[in-house]
């Protein structure tokens, strides 16, 4: 009996030893409240925007991250690695009248925020500064919307240029890429492998023009 219960001790011990620990970005980058913040302001953008009367709207985000020169390394991506150098973008520094009418200086995270109505569909993309609400629907925002209110991302993020995004779900990475006709997603040792030398590449172009290099 003694032998059998040191067994399933160990049975047990190594099963939860090797469990997999769930990929929480909220808590590694320390934003849960600046998420709250960055919700109500964006509720107040919302209501002086063309969609001020829309009922049930709900908000996604995708983060503005920097990973800086320790993640052009293609082995960070193949064991995930990369994902303990990412900090955030600098805040939006904002101002903000309070009931007393003095501005008090608020900072918001960086994010692009895609906007949908009740049902999952995309109405606008908006941030702590402004809401963008398009004249002609974009499909790929679309399909991009329903794959959050589906509860198929639990986190997402972009680094360096536009055009690509980072989702996690269930501790897979995956990259989503905007083209004209559809969304491309990839696995990202799927993205790794194939385009890896030209995603550095394009980032070295586009951190040159824009001063950080």
């Amino acid at each position: 009996m003694y032998k059998y219960l040191l067994s399933l001790f160990f049975v047990i011990y190594f099963m939860y030893s090797c469990a997999q620990e769930k990929i929480d970005m909220v808590k590694m980058l320390n934003i849960k409240e600046d998420i709250v913040l960055l919700e109500n302001r964006i509720t107040n953008l919302i209501k002086k925007s063309k969609i001020a009367e829309m009922q049930g709207l709900k908000q996604f985000h995708v983060f503005c991250l920097f990973g800086g020169y320790n993640i052009n390394n293609e082995e960070k991506y193949k064991d995930d690695s990369f994902l303990n150098y990412l900090k955030l973008s600098d805040y939006y520094v904002l101002s903000n009248k309070t009931k007393f009418r003095k501005k008090n200086k608020e900072k918001y995270l960086k994010t692009f925020t895609y906007i949908t109505d009740s049902t999952g569909n995309f109405v606008a993309r908006g941030d702590a500064i402004s809401i963008y609400v398009p004249f002609i629907l974009c499909q790929e925002y679309n399909d991009f919307s329903k794959m959050f209110y589906d509860n198929e991302i639990d986190f997402a993020f972009c680094m360096g240029q536009l055009g690509r995004y980072f989702i996690i779900k269930d501790n897979e990475i995956y990259v989503i890429k905007f083209s004209k006709e559809e969304l491309k997603i990839y696995t990202l040792s799927e993205y790794v492998n194939c385009c890896f030398e030209e995603w550095m590449y394009n980032e070295r172009k586009y951190k040159t023009s824009i001063g950080h290099i």
